[in-house]
């Protein structure tokens, strides 16, 4: 049997004193999406920092294809298969457009499977970018930079794209347009783990939602099960 992309086994982690995460178990499979949700503060992007490394758990195990790399650097991570647009977006503010997708290709896999996206690629899926390719990243409007970030992240070839706070703050017709670039992702059989407040659009899209609850995993089922579920809504994410 195939191991999952990634899967997180009794994940604690803490900031100083602070237990912030507490027994955090999710998987995800290659090609799935799982919406990870929760009201602000539950531990959503903790969970996301304590995958790449960026905040090392307490304990628990991070696999990634059956293998332990629990607190491995981010680049580790990247070399792994995985790619991350992260809340606030992580712009290179005095870099060009070019040279923030540019940074971002020479990572080298360590499977031999086919790498779909280049720049090219990433500029005929987000064609705004190609016009501001000399612009630095202090010249874009927010939905520009948040192209540019899931963009810089395809450049990596991940197989397991994770989107935090994919849409925040951007307008609708921006919005629109990321989700349907997470929809193009996925038709190329690249899993995603996203994190947004938009549920209803998230119920199209994921398969598996997770709800995270004072750091501790509240809900997990399908999207069509959450669907039908207005009083975990209600209780957990306060819709």
């Amino acid at each position: 049997m195939t191991p999952p992309i990634l899967k997180l086994s009794g994940i604690h982690t803490h900031y100083g004193q602070s237990h912030i995460l507490h027994g955090v178990d999710l998987a995800i499979e290659p090609g799935a999406c799982m919406a990870l949700l929760g009201r602000n503060g539950m531990g959503k992007t903790t969970t996301i920092r304590t995958l790449f490394g960026l905040t090392p758990p307490s304990a628990g195990c991070v696999e990634i294809d059956g293998v332990d790399m629990t607190g491995c650097p981010p680049h580790h991570m990247a070399q792994a298969g995985l790619g991350l647009a992260p809340e606030g977006r992580g712009i290179f503010r005095d870099l060009s457009v070019r040279e923030n997708l540019a940074i971002a290709a020479p990572i080298t896999r360590r499977d031999s499977a086919p790498h779909p996206w280049s720049i090219d690629s990433i500029l005929d899926l987000f064609p705004r970018l190609r016009d501001r390719l000399s612009n630095m990243g202090d010249q874009l409007s927010g939905g520009e930079q948040q192209m540019l970030a899931i963009g810089r992240a395809l450049c990596t070839n991940p197989r397991l794209l994770i989107l935090d706070e994919a849409t925040e703050g951007l307008a609708p017709l921006v919005r629109s347009e990321i989700w349907q670039v997470i929809r193009t992702v996925r038709k190329h059989g690249i899993a995603v783990l996203v994190v947004d407040k938009d549920l209803a659009t998230l119920l199209t899209l994921a398969d598996t939602c997770v709800i995270l609850e004072k750091g501790r995993i509240a809900y997990t089922g399908t999207s069509a099960a959450l669907s039908g579920s207005p009083e975990i809504h209600h209780k957990l994410l306060g819709v």
